[in-house]
């Protein structure tokens, strides 16, 4: 948005005038006081139009501000889901600065997409306890690829456990579950809210056992699986960036095609793209462990991506991988490789900490 400073200035210096003059009513010293002010915006407005006729035109003034905030409104008014042709080049030509400094370095955008309110809403509140369903939650993974039903042990895994079944059925993530129960030869199919009251009045035996049923929403599938880690890093960066009334911009999902000078033509996926005063952060997800395969490409995305932005003259940019730890030698030494090429690897539920160390100086600074 431009604004013209000059005439802004021109109306604070006469507003200034006029209150000088009128206010008769103060006593001597108060009026002296006006008057120096009154003096003083003059003799500003007269050294912004020296510095706007000879250095810099400050009657159409581009305040950065008003850019980020309106191209963040515009961006939030979007549906969720793909976005077309049309409002790529809208955003990437008129909207956001950040694409437009990116297209102007020869990267084309094929695709972005945003998150709809429901997914954000599952993926905030797995996020925020994590700590507790992380164990469920990868054990599940195991058990929906061989269509297993999970089994319960004791009142306080079954509480964890019914804890994120009952949050994915409010998501719409599951279709149904309940349990399944036998003890003594006997077989009862009950509601999972059930199991816990039996089970803290009568322990499993030896020969006894639980399991929690379910039927997945097939269509959803990927949120649970990972998506929601993108999702998450999503809401993560744009609550704290907006409780700090921070200038960024914000958008997921973006899909490129670069030919940087002789390189090879380089395609590949941003899972989230955020940029913060001169700083831009990239952020990759991934809910399996680390192949070396994949460390490679993440690795090979990021050499490419630092190069471009340190052509665009950037101050500072940081890459972030969101992933689940390590679980065997060979993942971890995957995982110390990224981390060689500068790369900040974060736990899902450690985001927000890492942000507070890693940006606040950066947002409290504008």
């Amino acid at each position: 948005m431009k604004v013209d400073l000059i005439a802004e200035c021109a109306r604070l210096a006469g507003q200034l005038e006029t209150l000088s003059s009128s206010q008769t009513q103060l006593g001597q010293k108060a009026q002296a006081s006006l008057r120096q002010l009154a003096t003083a915006s003059k003799a500003m407005l007269h050294l912004m139009r020296q510095v706007s006729e000879n250095y810099i035109d400050l009657t159409a003034y581009e305040t950065g501000s008003n850019r980020w905030s309106e191209a963040r409104a515009w961006w939030d008014a979007l549906p969720a889901g793909k976005l077309d042709s049309g409002q790529i080049e809208e955003l990437v030509r008129r909207r956001s600065a950040t694409l437009a400094r990116l297209y102007r370095a020869s990267v084309d955008f094929k695709s972005i997409a945003k998150f709809s309110d429901a997914e954000l809403s599952f993926a905030r509140e797995i996020g925020d306890e994590f700590r507790i369903y992380k164990k469920v939650w990868s054990r599940l993974k195991s058990l929906m690829i061989e269509g297993r039903p999970y089994r319960l042990h004791n009142e306080g895994q079954a509480r964890a456990v019914i804890g994120l079944f009952s949050l994915l059925s409010k998501h719409g993530l599951l279709a149904s579950f309940d349990a399944q129960i036998k003890r003594g030869g006997e077989v009862r199919v009950v509601e999972a809210a059930a199991v816990v009251p039996e089970l803290r009045r009568a322990p499993l035996g030896d020969e006894d056992r639980v399991y929690l049923r379910y039927e997945l929403e097939r269509r959803r599938q990927t949120l649970l699986t990972g998506g929601w880690f993108e999702a998450y890093s999503y809401y993560v960066f744009h609550n704290m960036l907006s409780r700090w009334s921070a200038d960024f911009e914000i958008y997921s999902r973006v899909q490129y095609e670069a030919n940087i000078a002789a390189k090879a033509l380089s395609r590949g996926e941003i899972d989230l793209l955020v940029t913060l005063q001169d700083q831009i952060v990239l952020v990759e997800c991934k809910s399996a462990e680390l192949s070396a395969d994949e460390a490679t490409r993440v690795i090979q995305k990021t050499r490419f991506l630092r190069d471009v932005i340190t052509g665009m003259g950037v101050r500072e940019a940081l890459f972030m991988l969101v992933c689940m730890p390590a679980e065997s030698d060979e993942a971890q030494t995957q995982l110390d490789r990224v981390e060689a090429e500068g790369i900040e690897v974060v736990e899902p539920q450690d985001i927000r900490t890492f942000l507070k160390g890693k940006l606040a100086p950066e947002a409290g600074a504008g």
